[in-house]
């Protein structure tokens, strides 16, 4: 009985088929991430401003350039600011900007208002420099090369300055002498040593100078400067094939076809060391030597009828040459 019962069970045992094996997770295979990839992830560990990528305000797309600048140490800057510049800030933005800086007026802004434009646009104006603006540093630097130099027949007192991007002309002198001028395509920027900023939005037309009695080509911006008429920087000094020699104080120009030629500077004058009267009686005091000593003109002069004012009045009176003596007279004199 028990048997009978049993046997069903038995056989429906043998006909189940086996639990399928427990499933095992399969082990994700390395990833090997590419330069790219590998750039994008250390430049997204330093957690950068986000940028829509919106095209209204390209102000915006250029301070945010700006702002993660120093975040590309893991990256090629120039590379990205490249691709970012040509999507964002193309070049007709550029230049649209620096015509606005350009043509900016007051108009109804507040001096504050106006201030704040000027600060923002400014920044898109192209850059200069200008190493040495004064004649106080020409002359306490003494290795640099000046001179009295012709500029479209005016004399201008010219310096030579190999630390200068451009080469600039006195707004002063300009106005003085009455020379042609055109606008500039844009504002140049030109910053001083002193950490002052000066703008420069014209050049003067079809401009050449005469060294050596060489006619040369030269651009001259025209900028704010008072000690000097004209500077002549690099970018004139490198297409004249010139190099300046600080220790002759010259200007030596080797043109690729043509001869060489130079300009001598003028000496610097170096101004004599006084001292006032005051430290001298001190310096005396305290067993100083000193020297005593005058100068004398020892040249006789020469006397001529002219020296004296009533001749000078009176040419025909009195002749250059006197022909003879005054004959002899008698003379009536008598006391009444």
């Amino acid at each position: 009985m028990l048997q009978a019962v049993l046997t069903p069970f038995h056989a429906a045992q043998q006909t189940q088929t086996a639990p399928p094996p427990a499933h095992v997770k399969a082990q994700p295979a390395s990833v090997q991430l590419s330069a790219k990839a590998k750039h994008l992830r250390d430049f997204r560990k330093y957690n950068p401003i986000t940028f829509d990528g919106s095209m209204d305000n390209p102000t915006m797309a250029q301070m945010w350039l700006t702002s993660i600048e120093k975040i590309f140490s893991k990256i090629t800057w120039e590379q990205f600011k490249e691709s970012f510049y040509a999507k964002f800030f193309s070049a007709n933005v550029k230049y649209a900007k620096q015509q606005e800086f350009l043509n900016l007026e007051q108009s109804d802004m507040t001096v504050e208002q106006y201030d704040a434009e000027f600060d923002m646009l400014s920044r898109f104006a192209p850059d200069g420099r200008v190493f040495l603006t004064t004649r106080q540093v020409v002359e306490r630097a003494g290795t640099v090369v000046t001179g009295t130099l012709p500029i479209l027949g005016h004399y201008a007192f010219v310096l030579f300055d190999s630390g200068s991007f451009h080469s600039f002309i006195s707004s002063v002198f300009v106005q003085h002498v009455g020379l042609e001028v055109e606008p500039l395509s844009g504002v140049l920027s030109v910053s001083t040593p002193s950490g002052e900023v000066l703008l420069s939005k014209e050049k003067i037309k079809a401009c050449q100078i005469e060294i050596a009695n060489q006619m040369l080509d030269v651009t001259l911006l025209v900028l704010d400067m008072q000690d000097f008429d004209v500077i002549l920087g690099m970018d004139w000094l490198s297409a004249n094939h010139a190099s300046i020699d600080c220790f002759r104080k010259e200007v030596v120009f080797n043109p690729p076809s043509g001869t060489s030629f130079k300009f001598k500077g003028a000496e610097i004058v170096c101004i004599p060391k006084v001292i006032s009267a005051m430290k001298v009686s001190k310096l005396l005091s305290q067993g100083t030597w000193s020297i005593l000593t005058s100068v004398l003109d020892t040249r006789e002069p020469k006397v001529s009828l002219s020296f004296k004012p009533v001749v000078r009045e009176y040419p025909d009176v009195f002749p250059d040459e006197l022909p003879r003596l005054p004959p002899p007279r008698e003379i009536d004199f008598a006391i009444e």
